[in-house]
């Protein structure tokens, strides 16, 4: 349930960077792209987003073939609250 909801606000954020938002559980990946027509990945992009989010004090990673799939791994409190904390934590990032 926790992991649907961080999927959805995730998806409702509706930056134009951010591709396909997919998962299991907890367990998420948010694909980072230069152009929302093409998918073309953005690989830069997705290296500065976890940096940002470092920066927060939320540790994420990337993954994936072309190295543009943030990789979100909360631990299992994770709860609805930490949901809104992370979101908010990902928009502050989104916009620097």
């Amino acid at each position: 349930t926790v992991g649907d909801a961080l999927r959805t606000e995730l998806a409702a954020i509706g930056d134009p960077r951010l591709g396909d938002v997919r998962g299991a559980g907890l367990y998420t990946g948010v694909e980072v792209v230069s152009d929302p027509d093409t998918k073309e990945p953005d690989r830069a992009e997705a290296r500065r987003l976890v940096n940002a989010m470092r920066e927060r004090q939320v540790l994420i990673s990337v993954c994936g073939h072309d190295g543009n799939v943030l990789k979100i791994r909360p631990p299992l409190v994770f709860s609805a609250s930490d949901v809104d904390w992370f979101c908010s934590a990902f928009t502050a990032a989104l916009s620097v």
